[in-house]
């Protein structure tokens, strides 16, 4: 088997590169941050935090009697998460997946790499579609720099010359 190797920096709940020093050990993280710091910090909306909350990736912080909710220096490291994640072309579904074994590195890491071999494998067949998309677009460009004003076509014969290229696969991975 395999060994997990991730690059902590770029996916794992850590503190998130690029942030105030602040952050970490300053005065949002022992006083908390609302929504709309959080949603700051890693430049999402507000109501992209309270979608996430809704759908169990992030724990909604208690309300206090008076006041407003405080999110944590985890909750910032949550979010993070999930964003660099999503950049990686993850769904949503798949990071909740991920979410309930951050703490179990192995656990972690197996799920990871069978969504990412699947991404990978989806990936393969979008790069085949674009490049048959592009071979199409090529025969057409050919096809029309030689029709001029003066050679006219009809149009059953300019379409019979379409029906020649590759169809475009309908693939779901």
């Amino acid at each position: 088997m395999g060994v997990c190797v991730l690059d902590h920096q770029n996916i794992s709940p850590s503190r998130p590169s690029g942030l105030n020093d602040a952050v970490g050990t300053g005065t949002l993280a022992a006083e908390g941050m609302t929504i709309g710091q959080l949603a700051n910090l890693v430049a999402v909306g507000v109501e992209t935090i309270r979608y996430y909350e809704r759908l169990g990736l992030l724990t909604r912080p208690v309300k206090p009697s008076i006041g407003y909710r405080r999110y944590t220096a985890s909750a910032l490291a949550r979010l993070t998460f999930i964003r660099q994640t999503q950049a990686l072309g993850l769904s949503l579904r798949d990071i909740a997946s991920l979410v309930v074994h951050l703490h179990d590195h192995r656990t972690f890491c197996a799920v990871f790499k069978g969504i990412a071999e699947h991404q990978l494998r989806a990936l393969s067949v979008e790069r085949e579609i674009l490049r048959r998309r592009e071979v199409g677009l090529q025969q057409v460009l050919l096809e029309c720099n030689g029709v001029t004003a003066a050679s006219p076509e009809s149009p059953n014969r300019r379409a019979a010359r379409f029906t020649t290229l590759d169809p475009i696969p309908a693939y779901r991975v």
